[in-house]
């Protein structure tokens, strides 16, 4: 496990970034991020490893439940939102440049 002080990782800040925009659910987050998805054709996560990302987040308090709804073809959908901390901490991450600049690549 990693201490609060360590980074993310990718799936992690991928995570947070789509839910910083706006309040969304796992399962959209997981579409956005599947090799089909619009983020996905680019850089993908499977499902398994989205729900892994969305729980670490959520023991760093960076997301945080905030409703639910109902889903298409089982129980609720818990609709999870950026706190002000999560929030934060991608604005840093996204204004910190990349050294060294190879490691860009990995990043889009």
């Amino acid at each position: 496990m990693r201490s609060p002080q360590q980074g993310l990782l990718l799936g992690e800040w991928a995570c947070l970034g789509i839910i910083y925009p706006a309040p969304t659910h796992g399962f959209a987050v997981a579409a956005h991020l599947k090799p089909a998805g619009d983020i996905g054709r680019v850089w993908s996560l499977s499902r398994a490893l989205t729900y892994r990302s969305l729980e670490q987040l959520a023991s760093r308090d960076y997301i945080r439940p905030i409703g639910e709804e109902p889903g298409i073809a089982g129980g609720n959908r818990t609709i999870l939102a950026a706190t002000r901390t999560g929030r934060a901490q991608l604005r840093t991450w996204l204004g910190t440049p990349v050294a060294p600049l190879r490691d860009l690549r990995s990043e889009l």
